[in-house]
């Protein structure tokens, strides 16, 4: 069995609202659940009627095909895509975790980890929160233009 680790699950919004939650866990599909339940109470909230207008893209995680995921996907009437493996470069999540690795982001040498996870919510938010909204905007145009870059039409 393997030990807890950090982790960080993130969804962002082509409008530019990103919602994340970082934990002390491995990511399976019970920590996804959770976070599928919390997610969409925010979204209950913050954007009512979000299930009509919302499509889910994933990436695919054995934890994202699970039948209680699936069934609660369904049963929360979520619209799904899950994309073929490894096309990083059509997931505008990925892209995401791109920018925040982009740039030394724990500039002050703070220890982070399981023993100092403190250190590491205080450094994920501030990073977070300095890729500004319109930044996401533009990682999902680009995430969808390079999904229909990849995209193959036949004539018939």
């Amino acid at each position: 069995k393997t030990r807890p680790r950090v982790s960080l699950i993130v969804a962002i919004f082509s409008t530019g609202e990103v919602y994340y939650c970082v934990s002390l866990s491995n990511t399976n599909a019970d920590t996804f659940l959770l976070w599928l339940t919390k997610l969409t109470q925010r979204l209950d909230t913050d954007r009512p009627g979000w299930a009509s207008t919302v499509l889910f893209t994933l990436d695919g995680a054995k934890y994202h095909r699970t039948a209680p995921v699936r069934e609660q996907m369904a049963g929360l009437g979520m619209r799904v895509a899950i994309s073929g493996p490894y096309q990083y470069d059509v997931a505008p999540v990925e892209l995401y975790f791109a920018q925040l690795k982009q740039t030394y982001w724990n500039k002050e040498a703070m220890k982070t980890g399981k023993k100092t996870f403190l250190n590491t919510l205080r450094i994920v938010k501030e990073r977070t929160e300095q890729i500004k909204p319109a930044n996401v905007v533009m990682l999902f145009h680009r995430a969808v233009l390079k999904a229909f870059e990849q995209l193959t039409f036949k004539h018939i």
